[in-house]
């Protein structure tokens, strides 16, 4: 029973966690604790490659079997696990309570190999491994879960590519990481902040002064791609820059998926993250232009001295075209970070709620990278 209460509570279905370190689990399990699945470290992540069901899914799962639904799967995998009640021979139920309760759903459902079984009076428990997709999770409900045997859920493949650089920018090491997502418009984003914090934070190479350098491209169904550009270097709040970066890799998906007109199809998903190893951070200190009257369409010229973290003073040239058409009066030059001026632009698309995803891809593909 619950504590204080005399009334049942449901019994838990812990998702199980492989190929994540423990750093990542502990900062993300919240989320799923707060929906009452509580996080364990699980075995193998390699098993499950592809949403397609794997040949004999027909006589799979039947009564008693353990069923696993997987959120990540691949390299990095997140799945929970639950016992089969019944069968007949195209739909299963399982668990006799919900998963996410998300309502109707599309999410790898697979057969599971259970290793060992923890034997208690008070909360027994069995812990196993996902092995081959048999299906697709349709219905998450209150007292149930019901899977289609032989149908394939939608996914997002996502590749992420995980470099270390020295001083000299000379790669010293390299891994590739591949997986999947499932589909759903609040927990894709989730899962991709998920598994990028993980993959970056979980390197060897790893330092508090670290900067990250990111570029991806999202490819969509019937749309341009979308193209990501940024970089990351610890600040003085006590966040992680990697947080800080899959925050902001997060938010990008969530202004795909949260749009309020139609559902994004992402086909894949690449990314590149350069590990470098001290703090890359400079300040606008000064600046000035050559001269303070000027023609339309003239070009003018000036300087401006940057800070760095630690280092001498850096001088930049920079020059500005005047438009032809320019009006006789007064302007100003502004010399800015890139996140100051993708403000200005995010607050215009803020403004029309009703933006469609091309429209969304277009402000986002304009946005400046903050390592110019």
């Amino acid at each position: 029973p619950a504590a204080g209460s005399l009334n049942f509570v449901p019994i838990a279905t812990p998702l199980s966690f492989s190929g994540f370190s423990q750093r990542a689990i502990q900062q993300f399990a919240p989320a799923f604790e707060n929906l009452g699945m509580p996080t364990v470290a699980g075995g193998s992540s390699n098993t499950l490659r592809e949403a397609k069901p794997a040949p004999g899914w027909q006589n799979s799962l039947q009564p008693g079997d353990a069923v696993s639904v997987a959120l990540v799967s691949g390299d990095m995998s997140v799945s929970g696990m639950c016992t089969v009640t019944y069968n007949d021979g195209s739909h299963i139920l399982a668990c006799g309570h919900s998963f996410f309760n998300l309502g109707a759903v599309d999410m790898p459902m697979a057969k599971t190999d259970v290793l060992t079984t923890l034997a208690s009076s008070y909360q027994p428990n069995k812990m196993g491994n996902a092995t081959e997709i048999v299906g697709a999770l349709r219905q998450d409900r209150h007292s149930a879960i019901l899977g289609e045997l032989g149908a394939t859920a939608a996914v997002v493949p996502v590749n992420v590519h995980v470099r270390s650089l020295d001083s000299n920018n000379r790669v010293q090491s390299e891994k590739d990481l591949s997986f999947s997502i499932f589909v759903q418009q609040k927990w894709t984003p989730y899962l991709m902040m998920l598994t990028l914090f993980n993959a970056i934070s979980s390197q060897n190479e790893f330092a508090d002064q670290s900067t990250y350098r990111l570029s991806g491209e999202i490819e969509l169904d019937g749309q341009p791609n979308l193209n990501l550009s940024t970089m990351q270097a610890p600040g003085e709040l006590p966040v992680p820059a990697p947080m800080l970066l899959a925050s902001w890799w997060g938010e990008r998906f969530n202004r795909l998926f949260l749009n309020p007109v139609e559902t994004p199809r992402l086909k894949a998903v690449n990314a590149t993250v350069d590990l470098l190893p001290d703090r890359r951070t400079a300040t606008v200190e000064t600046g000035w232009i050559s001269e303070s009257d000027a023609q339309a369409g003239s070009v003018v010229t000036g300087k401006v001295f940057l800070r760095p973290y630690r280092g001498e003073r850096i001088e930049r040239d920079f020059s500005v075209k005047l438009p032809a058409g320019l009006a006789k009066g007064q302007y100003d030059i502004l010399l800015s970070d890139a996140d100051t001026l993708n403000r200005f632009q995010s607050a215009a698309g803020k403004a029309d709620q009703f933006i469609n995803i091309p429209q969304t891809i277009s402000l986002l593909n304009q946005e400046r990278s903050n390592s110019n």
